[in-house]
């Protein structure tokens, strides 16, 4: 399947389950996925379909670096427990958006560590949200997504890309490797073994070839 086609085909099963009420979708992977790249790929056909479409990201709701780093700056169960603000998240941006209320993409810097003030953003009635981000299937937030996408990509894939996209942000080659092999993979591991969001999620796509990805799975 081109990516094209994969697109257009997500799009369309999107517009299947619309009921002309406020939808979100959620996009999940593991780091270095093309979570982000995938949800921004679908804003264009969606709103093609005459939908309005809102694109947030879980990377607006992250905690403190004092709370994310309690259990360790390396741990990787720490990174898996307490790296986002589900709460707040949960009051911002999901609840009221189901509700057509005015809400925030985001309350947190996490690069700078500081709150951020963002503006709000009215609702309007059936909207959809493209909302994308590691740990979507925990039970905290699950059940807010009226589809869910699980992009299935190897380890050894996500080493490959995370050297050319964060390289130059961790220290080289060898630093990014090893923050990944120490921290980011084990978190993501306890993640999987946890949730196993390939079971859960709505749609499961094989991303590893990024040009031409395969839909392995639909439950809609």
């Amino acid at each position: 399947m081109t990516r094209s086609n994969l697109i257009q085909t997500i799009a369309d099963t999107i517009s299947k389950n619309y009921n002309n009420r406020q939808l979100i979708v959620a996009v999940d992977g593991v780091d270095a996925s093309g979570k982000t790249y995938l949800a921004d790929e679908l804003v264009k056909p969606l709103s093609q379909r005459k939908f309005e479409v809102l694109r947030a990201s879980i990377d607006g709701f992250h905690n403190p670096a004092a709370v994310r780093y309690q259990m360790g700056k390396d741990s990787a169960e720490g990174f898996y427990r307490c790296s986002f603000n589900y709460s707040e998240l949960t009051a911002k941006l999901l609840k009221p958006f189901i509700q057509g209320n005015k809400v925030v993409t985001s309350i947190y810097n996490f690069i700078e560590d500081h709150p951020v003030k963002s503006p709000e953003i009215t609702v309007n009635s059936g909207m959809i949200l493209i909302f994308d981000g590691i740990f979507l299937h925990r039970k905290e937030i699950c059940g807010f997504w009226d589809i869910s996408i699980w992009l299935k990509v190897d380890f050894k894939t996500v080493l490959n890309r995370v050297v050319k996209r964060d390289g130059y942000l961790l220290g080289g080659e060898q630093e990014i490797k090893k923050k990944y092999l120490n921290k980011y993979l084990p978190g993501q591991n306890l993640y999987i073994e946890q949730r196993n969001p390939e079971n859960i999620a709505d749609l499961v796509i094989d991303n590893n070839d990024f040009i031409h990805p395969k839909l392995v799975a639909s439950r809609i």
